[in-house]
């Protein structure tokens, strides 16, 4: 019998330092970079909404949900089963890539293909050109998919982070600006797209190497689909739950109307990308590396939920009472119709962003078909909600969706608690003492609102105001009354009290 095969080597092994201090610092590389790109969004979506048309905005909305959904068949669940394989070795690293490029040049020649069919499905004729360019992003994803793998596995968050930024800024920002101003209309979003998605995936091999070679071995692929299939079965289910309202809109009300609705919903995918899936992409990657140790990954599900609530519960609260003067500042009033429905949204952004540590801990520790269950449950969840909901407009969508949201959070939580040992009891405590915390800052932003009101004060005042009250009285809450903030607070601030020790001495080397 021969020796098995090593672990694969790269230039990227981790640090050795504890699993929970790089977990932490990957969070904050992948806060900070997420944050940065958050705020770049909403700077550029500004922008764009002042120079192009809410229908622009609509079709290349529904291209997306197509492109989108192309792209679960695309990879298969290679990349993250490289993430989670407990032996990687260089043979699933060159099977792994080598499917990897053939399914993206598979799928890019099935989107081009279909792309009158598609047009066909919404209605729209003009979907058919748009699709077709949209489709050269598949090959690139194929070749990078397995290096971006890598970084995510060897937790090299930093890189992971300046790409991400650089790309939307260099790609999406300049090329989507530059040429809405040269008058191309809805092509302007398209061209942007493309543009992210080249610098995004060369660039990650400017970070990592990986062995070269094309070549397929029948047992490591079996093994990495082993995993990567109920992978794609759960992230089909979470498509359809994340994309169903977007086509119940776009087809039933009209590309108008999915360009509101999808004003209303990436506005809520700011926060949810910050925090949500920074936590989520972080997590799976500390879990997959300790998926045999049952405590630790018990003790990482208890803090990535309680502090989901404690970011989320207090910024939703303000998000609703602040939307108004957010929507008038950023998109301008012709968005008006947006207002209503992201304020809707906004109330179950802790249900949004909450359920991802449950389906985090079902990744790393391989029961991704009990995960795809549920998520197949949310799309119908979703299915239900929004065609129910599209009877009274956008809004509808909105309140069915959100119900959609909180009937699936609950869900997931009933899962992670089936995964873990968190007893519910906790789960109550952690989400009521963060609703009291969200309740002091709606009602202190609220104040200022009130009172900048009277004062007839612009929208940008009122916005900076009402945002300065909220974090003002988020601040003194922990700092006056740090009992409500309770073991996650007390666990947060040692953690980043560590890291910040760390800095000060590496700068004093």
């Amino acid at each position: 019998m021969s020796p098995p095969e090593p672990e694969a080597t790269t230039n990227s092994q981790p640090a050795a330092t504890s699993l929970t201090h790089r977990t932490i610092a990957g969070m904050l590389w992948m806060f900070t970079g997420t944050g940065i790109q958050a705020v770049l969004k909403i700077a550029v979506l500004s922008i764009l909404a002042r120079l192009l048309t809410p229908a622009d905005f609509g079709v290349v909305g529904a291209a997306m949900i197509i492109v989108s959904f192309v792209e679960i068949f695309g990879l298969l669940g290679i990349s993250p089963a490289i993430v989670q394989r407990p032996n990687l070795t260089d043979t699933h690293i060159k099977t792994g890539q080598s499917a990897s490029i053939l399914l993206g040049v598979l799928m890019g020649a099935i989107l081009f293909l279909l792309a009158p069919m598609v047009a066909a499905l919404f209605r729209v004729d003009a979907l058919e050109p748009i699709v077709r360019l949209l489709s050269v992003i598949f090959p690139l994803k194929g070749l990078a998919s397995v290096p971006e793998a890598l970084m995510q596995r060897h937790m090299r968050f930093r890189e992971m982070a300046a790409v991400s930024v650089a790309s939307y800024l260099l790609g999406y920002a300049v090329v989507s600006i530059a040429l809405a101003l040269m008058g191309f209309g809805v092509m302007a979003l398209v061209m942007g797209v493309i543009a992210q998605a080249i610098l995004t995936r060369l660039s990650y091999f400017f970070f990592i190497r990986i062995p070269w070679g094309l070549s397929f071995d029948m047992l490591a692929l079996r093994q990495l689909l082993a995993f990567g299939g109920g992978h794609t079965l759960a992230g089909i289910g979470n498509f359809f739950a994340l994309n169903l309202d977007n086509f119940i809109v776009g087809r039933w009300l009209g590309v108008e109307a999915l360009g509101i609705y999808s004003r209303a919903y990436q506005f809520l995918m700011q926060p949810t990308n910050l925090i949500g899936s920074t936590i989520d992409r972080v997590l799976f990657s500390a879990m997959g590396e300790a998926q045999d140790d049952s405590a630790r990954i018990d003790r990482a599900y208890r803090h990535a939920l309680a502090v989901m609530a404690m970011v989320t519960l207090p910024l939703s609260a303000a998000l609703i009472v602040l939307a108004p003067e957010t929507i008038q500042l950023l998109l301008g009033p012709k968005w008006a119709a947006v207002i209503v429905p992201f304020q809707i949204l906004a109330a179950c952004l802790v249900c949004r962003t909450g359920y991802k540590p449950a389906d985090a801990v079902a990744r790393a520790k391989g029961v991704v078909y009990r995960a795809a269950l549920r998520q197949w449950l949310y799309a119908g969840e979703i299915a239900v909600g929004a065609f129910v909901g599209h009877y009274w407009g956008t809004t509808g969508v909105a309140s069915g969706v959100a119900a959609a949201i909180t009937v699936q959070y609950l869900v997931m939580l009933h899962f992670g608690r089936s995964l873990t040992n968190i007893r519910l009891t906790e789960v109550a405590s952690i989400h009521l003492r963060h609703l009291a915390v969200a309740l002091l800052v709606a009602a202190a932003s609220m104040a200022a609102k009130l009172g900048l009101l009277d004062l007839n004060a612009p929208a940008y005042a009122i916005l900076a105001g009402g945002a300065t009250a909220a974090g003002i009285s988020f601040a003194l809450a922990w700092w006056m009354l740090p009992q409500l903030f309770g073991p996650e607070g007390a666990w947060l601030s040692g953690q980043l009290e560590h890291l910040r020790s760390r800095i000060l001495n590496l700068r004093s080397v």
